[in-house]
C-alpha cells in the first residue's frame, strides 16, 4: 500500500534502508540505535520522527522531487551531512512529484528555526535530545552514532545536565 505524504506525517517513519554489499546476509546488531551509516557493515539506516505541518527553515544541502517520502529518507541516510529533511505536503501539479529538501541539522539543534507550515512535513532523526534533557538554557547536542548526547552549558552552569550553578567567588576586599 502506497502512503502519501500526509499519511506519512501521521506516523513515526521507520526506515530500514539497507545498502547491500557482497556480504548481504550478515546480521548486524543495532542495539536500539537511531542512526547508522556503517557502510563497511553493508547497512545504513535511520529512524525518523515526523513533525506534522512544520518545517526546519534553514539552508538545505540539496533538494529534488521524489515519487514517495521514503526516497527522501533514503537520500538523507546516504548523505553523511544530512540529519533531517522537509517533505512537501502535496505533490507538484506539473510533475506529480513531491519536493524533498535535505538538511544539515535537526530541530533539536535549531529549535528557533522549526516553524509551522501548511506546505511541509519535517522529519528529524529520532534524537536522544527528544526529552530536552539540558537545563538552565543548556543546548543538547545529539551524538547520533553513539545514541547519546551531551549538554553544552550556558555561562555560569555546569554538570551533565547543566544542573549546577557556579557561584562566583569574590576576592576579599582589603582596606
Amino acid at each position: 500500500m502506497e502512503l502519501g505524504p500526509l499519511e506519512l506525517g501521521r506516523h513515526l517513519l521507520l526506515l530500514g534502508i539497507i545498502v547491500f554489499t557482497t556480504n548481504a546476509s550478515k546480521v548486524v546488531d543495532v542495539r536500539g540505535k537511531t542512526l547508522s551509516r556503517d557502510t563497511d557493515k553493508g547497512m545504513a539506516y535511520a529512524r525518523f520522527k515526523a513533525h506534522k505541518f512544520s518545517l526546519l527553515n534553514i539552508t538545505n544541502i540539496g533538494s529534488d522531487y521524489v515519487l514517495k517520502g521514503s526516497e527522501c529518507g533514503l537520500a538523507c541516510v546516504n548523505m553523511p551531512s544530512c540529519f533531517s529533511f522537509n517533505l512537501a505536503s502535496f505533490s507538484d501539479i506539473v510533475n506529480g512529484k513531491i519536493l524533498c529538501e535535505l538538511l544539515p541539522s535537526d530541530r533539536y539543534n535549531n529549535s528557533a528555526k522549526h516553524v509551522g507550515s501548511k506546505l511541509f512535513q519535517h522529519y528529524s532523526i529520532l534524537s536522544p535530545c527528544i526529552s530536552w534533557p539540558c537545563q538552565n538554557n543548556g543546548t543538547c547536542v545529539a551524538l547520533y552514532e553513539k545514541n547519546s548526547y551531551m549538554c553544552v552549558c550556558a555561562k555560569g552552569f555546569t554538570g551533565k545536565y547543566c544542573e549546577t550553578g557556579m557561584e562566583r567567588v569574590l576576592a576579599p576586599h582589603f582596606l
